[in-house]
């Protein structure tokens, strides 16, 4: 209907005034806190009395490593790592969208303009006309069956699992530049060993080269020896390849380009202390970020659904405008009022599609959501038992290293006693340097499991 007067406007408000009352209704509700399809166990079945000690909380995950050097290296990768920048872009990407749909609830204001001319006739018979119209328009949707406010909600959960992710990115770069960190570590200290080890293999390569000389002892056993020596400095070559993988790896993950310098100073494990809380599996919901993300993605999804609902059923809008119409004779001040309804009659199933379309795209994000929940108790689980495990391992090798260096003295001093060959000798040198070698790489594991835990509890960024 189209109202010529002024009292139109006050019937119009008249309308939205009663319409307001109606405005917001709920035709979907939304659980804004959802649970995951399964129900998680009340407690982890690996944990014991002494995982349920705290041990500083209120701290950043990477402080239980007492290392200046690698909280300098995780601060700087949280400041200029690039994956970092793509996920805030895409949190601020998710703000300005929330901020577009919470506009659209609001009167809509244009101004107007427009310029009309003819001409009549033939020949001299001509007739010219124009008329020059400018002024502003109102255009106003009820938000009767709150569709516009459903996809305000829905946007607004979207920015926050946007959010979410941005620190679960974060958090992905700390582990990974604490693990870039460690495998220099790893290998510095692998070199500090191997320089032990050449210099025990080239003592033994001078005594049977020396035993040689006085035939007591073979060529063959000179040759193993200098084999052994080889050996030695072909692992000295791989361990400096890999310092330098490592050490590219964190110029990236600090947002710049590889230099060729070794940027790592420590050489040393170190000691780790129990480990941390882990509370209950429901607790990952709150501390994983990624979880958080999924579970504000799954509301938002759910807030889709009661918009493509709400699309379904009668639309209500109002709309003014206030026009100056100037010709060449006269000049007129228009005021135009307009309230209409609109509602969808045939459109061969296409909105009822949508709200399906939407209800499977809840369906698959709550499925998504459960199974991110079950893999996460599931690493929790695994990471607890495996580290016990490691620690058990690392304890049987280093008795293993003593045992063989007590070995190695021994058949040294039959060989140089000439009550034995050489074999017993290259044998137990052996056995020796590869231990030692097990024993770091299982030192490294010990910090990969701590790591690795932390992140799948959630692990803090900042100081509480």
């Amino acid at each position: 209907m189209v109202f010529g007067s002024s009292e139109s406007l006050f019937r119009i408000a008249a309308i939205a005034s009663v319409s307001g009352c109606l405005t917001g209704c709920k035709i979907h509700i939304v659980e804004q806190s959802p649970a995951p399809a399964v129900t998680g166990p009340g407690q982890f079945s690996v944990v014991e009395r002494e995982q349920r000690v705290e041990h500083a909380p209120h701290r950043v995950w990477w402080s239980e490593f007492q290392n200046q050097e690698l909280g300098v290296f995780i601060n700087q990768s949280l400041e200029n790592n690039w994956s970092i920048a793509q996920a805030a872009a895409r949190m601020r990407e998710a703000q300005s969208e929330q901020q577009r749909a919470k506009a659209a609830p609001l009167p809509a204001i244009d101004l107007r303009g427009g310029f009309k001319g003819d001409i009549k006739g033939i020949g001299t018979e001509v007739e010219s006309s124009w008329e020059l119209r400018r002024g502003v328009s109102l255009t106003w949707e009820i938000d009767l069956w709150n569709r516009l406010g459903s996809a305000i909600d829905a946007t607004e959960f979207e920015a926050q699992a946007r959010a979410a992710d941005h620190e679960a990115v974060r958090l992905l770069v700390s582990a990974e530049v604490a693990r870039s960190y460690y495998d220099a570590v790893e290998q510095q200290h692998l070199l500090k060993i191997l320089s032990n080890q050449l210099e025990t293999n080239r003592t033994l390569r001078e005594l049977t080269e020396l035993r040689f000389d006085q035939a007591g002892a073979s060529a063959v056993d000179v040759f193993q020896q200098r084999q052994q020596l080889e050996a030695t400095h072909e692992q000295v070559t791989i361990a400096k390849g890999f310092i330098r993988v490592a050490e590219n790896r964190l110029d990236v993950l600090r947002g710049n380009a590889s230099d060729g310098a070794d940027s790592v100073t420590q050489s040393s494990f170190p000691k780790l202390s129990a480990a941390p809380t882990v509370g209950v599996p429901a607790n990952l919901l709150v501390r994983r970020p990624d979880l958080r993300a999924l579970q504000l993605q799954l509301v938002s999804e759910d807030y889709r659904i009661a918009e493509a609902i709400a699309d379904r059923l009668p639309r209500v809008g109002i709309g003014a405008s206030l026009e100056y119409a100037e010709s060449a004779l006269t000049g007129d001040l228009i005021r135009t009022a307009v309230a209409d309804a609109v509602q969808p009659l045939i459109d061969w199933g296409e909105r009822k599609a949508e709200v399906e379309r939407r209800r499977a795209v809840f369906d698959e994000q709550l499925a998504r959501f459960t199974e991110a929940y079950l893999v996460a108790i599931e690493e929790v689980e695994n990471l607890i038992y495996l580290g016990r495990r490691q620690q058990d391992r690392l304890s049987s090798l280093i008795h293993q290293r003593d045992l063989s260096s007590r070995t190695l003295e021994e058949a040294r001093n039959r060989y140089s006693n000439g009550l034995t060959d050489y074999l017993p000798v290259l044998d137990s040198v052996q056995t020796l340097q590869r231990i030692e070698r097990q024993v770091i790489a299982q030192q490294r594991g010990l910090i990969e499991n701590r790591i690795a835990l932390h992140l799948a509890i959630g692990g803090s960024l900042k100081d509480s």
